[in-house]
């Protein structure tokens, strides 16, 4: 009967939409007609043109708690004008013949109401409403509420100005964050917590490695972020609650996939909030969540959707609307994983997604491509390995995890990687260059090996004495510095500036880079800067010809693929104050306070000698580190036969081969 109703109303509508509009201003009933059933009229846009939308509001005027039964009642039915609001206005046949600004403004003028009434009901108001004997279980009723309150929200916050009005009033962020824990509608809190820009791009707020107010800028840019984030703990009870109904649901969804289920239609909607819940570097939200091994599930969750979509048959493994699904939620896990791999240390999360299989779903997702809608084909895919794992294979354990999984993952495929005739060129070239520049980097671990029996030098600048390492003794201080005598050591604490290196040093231990991962680096930037010199060379003479090759400072950018490289003058010291430098020197570990004004000694006072390297980095959460490596002075003068290493690594080859192999 009720859709019968619906339809002759419809008809009534179509008919004449302005004097139905009209007889609804004079009439409660019809007006009550009218809110039900509007958006199903071919006339919607003409209703909205006549200021359907002031028409409202007259029934929201009374206040909740001093209305009657009746008004209550005529409320609620009036908050149905709202329900599909949004999805009219910007449906394709109907935008471009409506004025939105108009209806962002009478939406605007109305809010208020709006609002206070949807929260009315939501806490419980509609029991009051209904006579008793038609009365639902109050659990019912609760859920029916939240759907509509849900949908509201939903349609509201389609207009960009009253989604900002809509998340700056105090309640409805509280209210979507309930109707998420409590009644499984995620939605509504996804549509208010939305960020205004898709990804924040650090580098426009300069985090630099001596930039002391890390911390600072990073809250002062996701500031509404985290803003809106306490809003969800407070309205939760507490932040575990938070995070353990995100890791709850997502062992759920990993077992059930693991079970041969196909993955819930909500997947993708959870994923998106999950995503800006994690968004805010610093947040405790995010630091909890990837503490407790949100990365590691997420990846999971990657390989079971990849595994699901390997168990489907092919060429077309699903019709158009489920495949489209599919690869939304495909894509909004690797959006999730896309925004968290950085975190902490900025390699320790990345090596655990690899560990899980995070190359396995990538290719999935390379080898099925071909089937996603046009649409569906985000960038975050083909672009995860540049963004991520490109600047991170500087890092011994990371370039060994990468290798693991590339070796993993052809055993399992035997070899072959399947369909890469259609895969698309941006997915098939990250593939090819991921696996070149592992293999490339992997193969210096075992030149390391002999790289460390090549000399070292005295750490005091004015005897930079060249022997093998047994040969110098250590700070006993610092454990870092070397010196060939006791005199070298007294003198480079008197007059060489280790004084203020080695208290800085010690001050600032707590910086957690491994002697393996820092020893790889060393020699990563020696090898890179020699294989570049004909470049470099290039540039010393165009861009500073009147400069000794010993008076310019070897800059090498490792947070973009491939590297690049540039020159600076030791004299453009504009580094006076570095935090997060990590100074490296025969083969040792240092980490200071203040720019090393001993390799700057040692490089000006020992011409030929050394040469400094100063390499940008990544490293957790958008900071980048500054590593500056002291290289011997022949990376300028190759050629001499004493010290070219190309013919010392040639050598050594040799003899390592001849002698039984080379060890890994």
């Amino acid at each position: 009967m009720e859709n019968m109703v619906d339809e002759s109303v419809r008809l009534r509508i179509n008919e004449d939409p302005k004097k139905f509009l009209n007889d609804a201003r004079q009439s409660p009933p019809i007006a009550q007609q009218l809110f039900c059933t509007w958006h199903k009229s071919t006339k919607a846009a003409d209703l909205l043109n006549m200021n359907l939308l002031d028409l409202p509001p007259t029934f929201l005027n009374v206040l909740p708690a001093s209305a009657t039964a009746q008004e209550r009642a005529t409320a609620y039915t009036t908050l149905f004008c709202f329900r599909e609001l949004g999805h009219v206005c910007y449906s394709p046949d109907i935008q471009h013949r409506i004025s939105l600004p108009a209806i962002e403004g009478s939406l605007l003028a109305g809010l208020g109401k709006i609002l206070t009434w949807c929260s009315f009901f939501f806490k419980g108001g509609l029991d009051s409403v209904l006579p008793v004997p038609q009365r639902a279980p109050k659990d019912m009723i609760h859920l029916m509420v939240a759907y509509m309150v849900a949908d509201i929200f939903v349609s509201l916050g389609a207009f960009q100005s009253v989604h900002q009005a809509m998340v700056d009033t105090p309640g409805t962020v509280e209210i979507a964050t309930q109707m998420w824990l409590k009644h499984n509608l995620p939605q509504a809190l996804m549509m208010l917590l939305r960020p205004e820009r898709s990804l924040i791009d650090l580098r426009q707020y300069s985090l630099d490695p001596w930039n002391d107010k890390h911390s600072d800028i990073l809250t002062r840019a996701y500031s509404s972020e985290i803003k809106h984030l306490e809003r969800v703990i407070s309205a939760a009870g507490s932040l575990s609650n938070v995070v353990d109904l995100v890791m709850l649901y997502l062992r759920t969804v990993i077992s059930d996939l693991g079970q041969g289920q196909a993955p819930p239609d909500a997947l993708a909607g959870y994923l998106i909030i999950f995503d800006i819940l994690s968004t805010p570097p610093l947040h405790r939200i995010r630091i909890s969540l990837v503490d407790q091994g949100y990365v590691i599930l997420v990846t999971k969750l990657l390989v079971q959707l990849a595994e699901f979509a390997g168990r489907q048959p092919e060429p077309n493994p699903f019709s158009h609307v489920n495949r489209t699904g599919f690869v939304f939620q495909i894509v909004s896990a690797f959006v999730c994983l896309d925004t968290v791999l950085g975190s902490s240390d900025g390699t320790t999360r990345i090596i655990q997604a690899l560990k899980h299989g995070l190359l396995e779903a990538w290719l999935v997702a390379a080898e099925r491509i071909y089937l996603f809608p046009a649409q569906e084909n985000n960038a975050v895919i083909p672009a995860l390995f540049e963004k991520h794992l490109f600047p991170r294979l500087v890092y011994r354990k990371v370039l060994s995890a990468t290798m693991a999984a590339i070796q993993k993952v052809k055993i399992v495929k035997g070899g072959t990687l399947k369909n890469n005739h259609l895969w698309r060129v941006d997915m098939l070239t990250a593939w090819q260059n991921m696996c070149s520049v592992a293999s490339e980097r992997y193969a210096l671990v075992g030149q390391m090996k002999l790289l460390e029996k090549l000399d070292f030098c005295c750490d005091n600048t004015k005897c930079a004495k060249v022997d093998k390492r047994d040969k110098f003794r250590k700070c006993a201080s610092c454990l870092s510095a070397l010196y060939c005598s006791r005199e070298c050591q007294v003198a480079a604490w008197k007059e060489g500036g280790h004084r203020e290196e080695c208290k800085s040093q010690r001050e600032v231990m707590e910086y957690n880079l491994s002697v393996s991962n820092a020893t790889f680096f060393h020699y990563l930037a020696i090898h890179d800067a020699r294989r570049a010199m004909p470049n470099l060379r290039h540039l010393a003479s165009t861009n500073y010809p009147s400069y000794a090759l010993n008076d310019l400072t070897i800059q090498i950018d490792y947070t973009c693929h491939p590297p690049t490289f540039s020159l600076r003058p030791h004299t453009e010291d504009r580094r006076k104050s570095l935090p997060n430098t990590l100074a490296w020197r025969n083969g040792s570990q240092r980490m200071v306070r203040y720019y090393n004004e001993g390799l700057l000694k040692l490089v000006k006072e020992s011409p030929g000698k050394a040469c400094l390297i100063e390499s940008r980095i990544v490293a957790g959460d958008g900071l980048e580190g500054l590593m500056v490596t002291c290289a011997s002075g022949i990376l300028w003068t190759a050629g001499d036969p004493n010290f070219d290493l190309n013919k010392v690594f040639a050598q050594m080859l040799d003899d390592l081969q001849s002698s039984g192999g080379m060890e890994m």
